[in-house]
């Protein structure tokens, strides 16, 4: 149990497993400065991109279309291709193609067929957040999630939690009651569905009563299907500090055996299909074998996240724990440019969410730098807006069990990180509300 008042909270193993080999590239301070530079150029070129599409938009269709109807009279024999129209880079492409009907004797006279528009656009990037209060509490909402929202400028759409598959305060409690609150009040759950048994044991069956029990409730929670919430079964499953890693002697294929094996109680159970996302949440560093050994396939996942985290010098600071493995400062575009690309190439038609993520002050050997933690925060919001697989962030803004100065806001002991709203501000971010994110596509 970590800081949370309720019995789950989400995973805090951090030293382990955000310490990325020592022979992944480091990031020097000039070199971090220079990713700075970079990364304000990025948000200032996609925002103007799509400032420009907005506004060139509506007359390039009207061009388009007058050379259409130019090209289908003085040609009538030829039928005009289907095009695609240029889109701002969180935007899907909108087809427009025209069509003239080839004349004939009895027809001498072409027909035209105007353009079919086709508009699909995207969802906006979701912005969540882990509390230091149990979700299943209302008081949290009162003390933390409202204050917190005000202060961002933007309502967050997710709140992220995390739930044994056996759970120590009951299913009611833990389950429905957990669930209901954070819906009510305007926010989807995201679910880290967590357990202390190897994933072995849960793909031979040993553990299908606490799932059916899990998935029973859930349904109530779902009130026939009109709810729904983000689950990921087993998050950081590559990371040897889970129980139901993949190391040796265990292998990815429990994973995967597992992963199955709690769909099919849940479908079993009669969760209505529409009531869970089911998401592959690995850890961006990965001791067990490569991310892509552990992903169940298309047709089972919704949406792929990844947890990673700049930790910078707090293993120094805070910790007394010297040696460049345990202590470097990384920028966002290493955070989570360094793991982007697997996910990509892996499920390219899947949404990425960055399930989990935080920074810490401690900028080098003379730690806590303010200024330094404020600028992340403005560059990973930038740097990712611009990531069109990307479609949410879910912040980690408590100190966890490891009491690491993560929050960024409603610390007693820390600042409030203005780095945050910032970068929060950043017109890619916006809030859905839950019954509207339930029925939207998250396609990239």
């Amino acid at each position: 149990m970590d800081v949370q008042a309720g019995p789950e909270g989400p995973m805090r193993t951090y030293q382990a497993r955000r310490n990325p080999s020592a022979s992944e590239p480091h990031m020097t301070a000039s070199e971090a400065a220079a990713s700075r530079g970079s990364l304000r150029w990025l948000g200032f070129s996609t925002r103007m991109a799509q400032a420009m599409f907005r506004r060139w938009a509506p007359l390039a269709l009207v061009l388009a279309l007058l050379l259409t109807m130019g090209s289908a009279y003085s040609d009538p024999t030829a039928a005009s291709p289907g095009g695609r129209e240029g889109a701002s880079d969180r935007a899907d492409p909108r087809p427009v193609g025209a069509v003239a009907k080839p004349s004939t004797q009895n027809d001498p006279d072409p027909q035209l067929y105007l353009p079919l528009i086709l508009k699909t656009y995207s969802l906006p990037m979701l912005m969540g957040v882990y509390t230091t209060g149990w979700p299943g509490d209302t008081s949290t909402y009162t003390n933390e999630l409202t204050p917190l929202d005000t202060w961002t400028g933007k309502q967050h759409s997710l709140v992220g939690t995390s739930i044994d598959i056996e759970p120590s305060s009951g299913y009611q409690a833990d389950v429905t009651d957990q669930l209901t609150q954070i819906w009510t009040h305007g926010y989807t759950p995201f679910v880290n569905l967590m357990t202390t048994t190897t994933a072995a044991a849960i793909a031979s069956g040993s553990k299908d009563a606490a799932l059916n029990s899990w998935a029973q409730y859930f349904v109530t929670y779902t009130q026939s299907g009109t709810r729904f919430a983000f689950i990921a079964p087993m998050p950081e499953m590559n990371g040897s500090w889970t129980p139901y890693n993949g190391c040796s002697p265990h292998s990815p294929a429990d994973f995967k055996n597992a992963y199955a094996r709690i769909q099919a109680r849940f479908a079993a159970n009669g969760v209505p299909a529409g009531s869970v996302r089911w998401v592959f949440a690995p850890n961006g560093y990965s001791d067990c074998g490569a991310i892509t050994s552990y992903y169940p396939g298309d047709a089972s996942v919704d949406v792929v996240s990844f947890s990673s985290y700049n930790q910078g010098y707090m293993n120094y600071c805070q910790k007394g724990t010297p040696g460049p493995s345990q202590n470097r400062w990384d920028a966002p575009s290493f955070t989570f440019g360094n793991y982007l690309p697997t996910l990509q190439a892996m499920a390219p038609t899947k949404p990425i969410f960055v399930s989990q993520t935080g920074t810490t002050a401690d900028y080098d050997t003379s730690c806590r730098n303010d200024a330094a933690k404020n600028q992340w925060l403005t560059d990973a919001f930038n740097y990712l807006a611009g990531e069109v697989h990307v479609k949410g962030i879910i912040y980690y803004n408590t100190r966890g069990w490891e009491n690491i100065d993560w929050p960024v806001y409603g610390s007693t002991s820390l600042a409030s990180y203005t780095g945050y709203v910032t970068g929060a501000a950043n017109p890619a971010y916006q809030y859905v509300a839950p019954a509207d994110l339930k029925n939207a596509s998250l396609l990239p």
